[in-house]
């Protein structure tokens, strides 16, 4: 089983802000592959589905992004899952707009949910692809650029661009870490 958990804040004001790229796919992940759910479990929102072989557990947390790690470990935790089985899909400002990284390890960088997950569960080993949202234009505060909402353009962008990452979701998923990085048409 693979937990794989998009980062975000829940609320309606925050729909379609940059800092809920990870919300956005992982939703996008489940209802491509019909995932039942979502319900109120693990301090969050959880689906339950299959890709491929492999069972999966979509979670997007409750807890706000400071709070992220509470709802990943609980989800660890319920699920009898280890750092090994967990996937972080989150949004990165130092990234240029829809640029995908995806590591298996590395620290939290400046992304405040990335750093709670890392403290709640103990390691910096585990799967993370970062979508990127940047650059910041000059002049603009960091945390005010990702709570805002996303241009024309960048939304035609990103929903061209969904099919691959969730294709690259499905790599993930499937343990075949090397083939997801491998540059592609995204």
């Amino acid at each position: 089983m693979k937990l794989v958990v998009g980062l975000g804040n829940p609320g309606e004001q925050y729909t379609n802000t940059r800092h809920n790229i990870g919300f956005w796919l992982v939703k996008s992940l489940s209802r491509s592959h019909d995932f039942s759910g979502p319900k109120a479990q693990c301090k969050g929102r959880l689906w339950s589905g299959i890709v491929g072989d492999v069972s999966v557990k979509s979670l997007l947390p409750g807890t706000y992004m400071n709070g992220s790690g509470e709802s990943v470990q609980s989800a660890l935790q319920f699920y009898r899952l280890t750092h090994t089985d967990l996937i972080v899909v989150y949004d990165d400002f130092e990234l240029p707009f829809g640029t995908v990284r995806i590591r298996e390890k590395g620290t939290a960088g400046t992304h405040n949910g990335m750093r709670s997950i890392i403290q709640c569960i103990g390691t910096t080993n585990f799967v993370r692809m970062r979508i990127g949202v940047g650059p910041i234009p000059e002049g603009r505060l960091p945390a005010d650029f990702v709570l805002s909402r996303f241009s024309c353009e960048e939304q035609s962008i990103r929903s061209t661009k969904k099919s691959q990452w969730v294709k690259r979701m499905g790599l993930l998923i499937h343990d075949r870490v090397q083939q997801a990085q491998a540059p592609t048409d995204d």
